[in-house]
Order: C-alpha cells, then structure tokens, then sequence
C-alpha cells in the first residue's frame, strides 16, 4: 500500500514526508524548541490559563491567578524561562518563577519573584534561596530595562559547586555551596514552577500599596520551554546529578568567569537595593559566600581556600577570618584541627604564609606544613617533605625542623632557629620540588620587600643509591600535640592554661602539577612547568652563598654531623652535597 496515496508528484511525496518528521519532531520532548505541553502542565487556575503552543499566558483577576509546573523533577541544571510581565499598575500583583522541592517544612527553593510596580516606577525582581526550610535570604533588584514591553530571559544554573541567577545572560546573583562550614545548600529534587498570584500583602512597597482590579485582569507570558536538566525522581537522590557527563557540571561553571565578574559587580553597584534582609543575609552568609572569592583568577592573594583546600580534621576548631582570607587553626586539651590540598600533585612550588601562636609558652605545639603521599601500613613506603614547627618556651626561639621521607625512609631531619620572630606576623614557606631537587625556602614577606633564603637543599641522587621522593603528594597543614618529643626533646610538655593556641595560614594558590594517586610522574616533569625550567636545576650563585651564610648561623642540628647516631658513616647523600650549585 502506498503510503502517500494518491500523490503521484514525488516533489509532493517529499513535502508530505518532511510535514510528518516535523510532526514527529514537534511531538517528542528532544525537539530543539518543544511545546508546552512536552516538558509542563498547568496545575492551577486552568480556567486562567491560555495554551498556545509554543506561548502560554497565564492572568490573575479577584477571582484567581494561575501557575504551571514541569513534569519532571531536576537534581542539577541551567533552567530559563523567557518571561514578558502583565502591563502598567500592577502593585501587588507577584509573578514567579521558581524550582522547588515542594511545600514541607524542609524544602528547598531558588526563586525569581517579580513584585509588581506602580506607575512611573520600575518593577522590582527578588531572589530567594531556601536550603533545607531556611530561607529569608532574599535579594532584590532593579531592572535596567522595562520587562513588561517584551520578552527576556530568567535563568538558573544549579549545579554542586555553585547556583547562579541570570537576568538576559547576566548574573545577578550567585550562591556557593559551602556545607563544609555549615551552610544549607539544595540538595534536594525540585521541579520547575511559574505562576501569577496575589502578592499584595508584601509585595510592593512592603504591602502598603495594594492590588487595583480596575487594571485587571494582569497577564504575564511565557515561552522557551526546553529544559536543560538532569532528571530525578521525586525524593529520588540526585546524586547522579553531580556526574561531568552535564555540560553544567563542568569546572568552567564552578565559578563566574571574569566577564561575568565583571558583570556581576556592575549589578550590584548601579541595580541592588537595599532590602532588610538582603543585607542580613550579605552579613551572616556573604562573608562565606561572596567573600570566599568570586573566581580564583580575580583575587588579590591568588585562589582561595576553597578552591584548592578542604577541612580534614577539627572542623570546630577552624576559623575563616578577613573576609575568608585567612584560616585559623586551633589546639586546645580536646583537639586540634587540619586541612589538605583536594588534589595530589607530582612536581611543584607550594607555598603557605604562616603566622605562629603568640601564646607565651607553646612548648609541645607542633605546627607542620608538609606534603606527603599516602603509605601502607603494612609496609611503609610513602615520600614526605617536612616543615614543623616545634613549639617554644618563653625567652627561647621558635625551632624549625625539615626532614625528607623517601620510599619509606627517613630520619633526615635539620633543625635551625629562626632569625625573625614567626608569631608577629606572616612569613612564608615554600617547597620547590623538581626531578633535581628539592629546596625548602623561608621568606619574610613586606609590603615592598621580599628576602629570598634557600634554607634546605635535597639533591636527586638516585644514581648513587639514594631515594629522591617520587609519589604523587598532597599539601598538608595542621597544628597537633606533639609533646612526647618536640620540644627540648620531649621534656617540656604542653601546658594547656597557656592554650588555646592559634596558627594562622594564608595564601592558597598553588603552583603545582596535579595527578592521580599512584599514577606516574612523568608528565610532571616536563620543561613546560616553569618549575623543572633550567633556571631551576640549581642555586644561583646567589641564592648559594645566602645558603651556606644561613646554615653558618643558624643551623644547629644535621643529620649529616650526627656522629652518635651514625658512628659507622653518615648517609650517602651527605658526601655529595659540596656543589649544590651544579645539576645533578
């Protein structure tokens, strides 16, 4: 049978087949541009509501207003929706656009509410995060163009790392998850809403100035109803939701970029207004959420913590202070408290500025600063690179010791007295590790000087039976009791009435090459990282008296002139550090 019937023209036939693939194509729900009625349906006020297609119109008069919803429930995704708002007089008059878990008492919600406006004014847009049932985070704009007179963009990008409120593909508000210090964050499965209501008890001017249903009925528009998002059942986890395999999970859309940094800040400066709780919520939640940074590239000091570190141990005894700036670690007789680098790297230059405790008598502290890889218990082969602080007693010198863990060995310590107080104000620490060498370096950092002094050099001497640490390694910072051998070797303990003791660290960018645990470190040691670069197989003549002038002065325990401890010899990297200016 022919399916075309009578139509002999095949130009006809052709016509006929490309009208019943478009037909096809508008009624499936992966068409470029659906319909209504594939992704949403109306859910209140039907008698209210106009479906056209590919526009649907929803009014609000004293009778009712009107609302729809998607069909499926989202755990990630950018949602839009185009919007064009009911006409002039419209006080009281709310229009939302929203995604919601639901009505309980612990929902999550991420809303645009646009609360209506009076004659000669401009319409107001409120944004609102709700996490668990907490909201009262609301933040209200106005609107650089007159959304009642055409049609513009709303959108929602929700992912695990950030949510990001657009208004015609500019931010205008963002939201980062910060759970790990006690922030909600949504987590929970939300479908799409939109609807037109009566707002008047709040909605414009605080609920002074109320709805006139002379004006009525108020309509708004909507079209674009395509959706970009994940699909979860309803209180289904959504954890499936996180995977990189959506576009809108990728790091690129963990922050703003600079554009929209840009952007962004020129909202706040010529558009925000100064709502009650918007500025409740700038105080107890921005100095987490906007002041841990608005993308890694646009800071002053480099990456913030959050970009590179997370809180391992003692989250109750972390602070985050001068705006997320710098973190504080604490010791008190119930614990102390650490954080690590989220990812290993194979060859690097890391570095922290650290301020130490100003506490009178820290005997016992240690504070170290150090990577490592992780070691088999069973038999441990992991590589470490050392800096500990060792505590003081009062009227005696902070005593810094490094040491260098190969393959499991160790035992390499140095221990030398500072030449500058580390409790009165940042200094830093760095590590520069290469496949040559390792130099550990102490700078004193002010505003217009910097004092570069090599205080460690590890050659690579594996061509003469020596380990030279190889292992992906993660950075490692924390403060602990360590009184059975840290100061005075083990005789003056810890004394917690002089407690609690607090250390310092800022700057958290890192110059490193990540890699998988376990994996090779090959790509690591290329000639692009500027670290392996030639400049960098040896000390300048420079940086090599500095060196010797130090270890003249301030060096006072080495392994290597440790007759009683190796009366047979010392290492065999000992006798081959005489010309630290040449590669290995």
């Amino acid at each position: 049978m022919d399916p075309f019937g009578k139509i002999a023209d095949p130009f006809g036939k052709i016509a006929v087949t490309l009208l019943l693939i478009h037909s096809l194509c508008a009624s499936t729900s992966w068409a470029g541009n659906p319909s209504f009625d594939q992704n949403y349906g109306v859910t209140w006020g039907k008698d209210h509501a106009q479906n056209y297609g590919s526009r649907i119109q929803l009014a609000l008069d004293q009778t009712s207003g009107a609302g729809f919803e998607s069909k499926s429930y989202y755990g990630s995704g950018s949602f839009e929706m185009k919007i064009k708002l009911p006409g002039p007089d419209s006080a009281g008059v709310v229009t939302a656009y929203y995604l919601t878990s639901g009505n309980s008492g612990n929902h999550d919600e991420l809303d645009f509410e646009f609360l209506g406006n009076r004659k000669g004014k401009p319409y107001i847009l409120q944004t609102n995060v709700f996490a668990n049932g907490k909201g009262e985070r609301e933040h209200r704009i106005h609107l650089w163009f007159d959304p009642r007179d055409d049609f513009h963009t709303y959108k929602v990008l929700w992912n695990q790392h950030i949510i990001v409120f657009y208004v015609d593909n500019v931010p205008i508000r963002y939201f980062k998850n910060l759970v790990e210090y006690g922030v909600a964050y949504p987590s929970k499965a939300m479908k799409i809403t939109a609807s037109i209501w009566n707002g008047e008890d709040w909605a414009t001017d605080g609920g002074k100035t109320k709805i006139n249903w002379r004006h009525a009925p108020f309509m708004a528009n909507f079209e674009g109803f395509s959706i970009d998002g994940c699909p979860v059942g309803y209180e289904g986890s959504i954890q499936h939701c996180n995977s990189a395999s959506y576009w809108w999970n990728n790091q690129r859309y963990w922050a703003l970029n600079p554009t929209e940094v840009e952007e962004y800040q020129k909202v706040k400066k010529n558009y925000n207004m100064n709502h009650f709780h918007f500025l409740i919520y700038l105080f107890v939640v921005s100095c987490l959420n906007e002041l841990f940074h608005l993308y890694a590239q646009s800071q002053k000091n480099g990456s913030s913590f959050l970009d590179n570190y997370q809180v391992t141990w003692g989250s109750d005894h972390v602070s985050y202070l001068n705006q997320g700036e710098v973190v504080q670690l604490s010791l008190d007789n119930y614990t102390g408290s650490g954080f690590a680098s989220k990812l290993n790297y194979g060859s690097g230059f890391f570095n922290m500025s650290i301020k130490l405790p100003d506490n009178i008598y820290t005997a016992g502290l240690v504070i170290a600063f150090y990577l490592t890889s992780k070691s088999n218990n069973i038999n441990d082969t992991h590589d470490e690179l050392d800096f500990e602080f060792l505590g003081h007693t009062e009227g005696k010198p902070y005593l810094l010791q490094t040491n260098v863990i190969a393959n499991g060995k160790g035992n390499r310590e140095q221990r030398m007295s500072l030449w500058f107080d580390p409790t009165a104000d940042f200094h830093s620490y760095q590590f520069l590790w290469n496949p040559y060498h390792i130099v550990l370096n102490a700078h004193f950092l002010k505003r217009f000087y910097i004092d570069d002094v090599p205080i460690r050099v590890f050659k690579n001497n594996t061509k003469i039976g020596v380990g030279f640490p190889t292992q992906p390694m993660q950075i490692v910072t924390s403060l602990w009791n360590g009184e059975a051998w840290a100061t005075d070797e083990g005789r003056s303990k810890m004394n917690y009435t002089y407690g609690p003791f607090k250390a310092q660290f800022k700057g958290f960018d890192i110059n490193g090459c990540p890699t998988q645990y376990n994996a090779s470190l090959q790509e690591c040691y290329s000639s692009e990282l500027w670290w392996n670069g030639p400049k960098y197989w040896k000390l300048s003549e420079d940086e090599h008296n500095a060196y010797e002038k130090f270890k003249k002065k301030y060096l006072y325990y080495d392994y290597c002139t440790d007759v009683e401890r190796y009366p047979n010899g010392t290492p065999l990297e000992c006798n081959n550090l005489n010309d630290l200016s040449q590669k290995s």
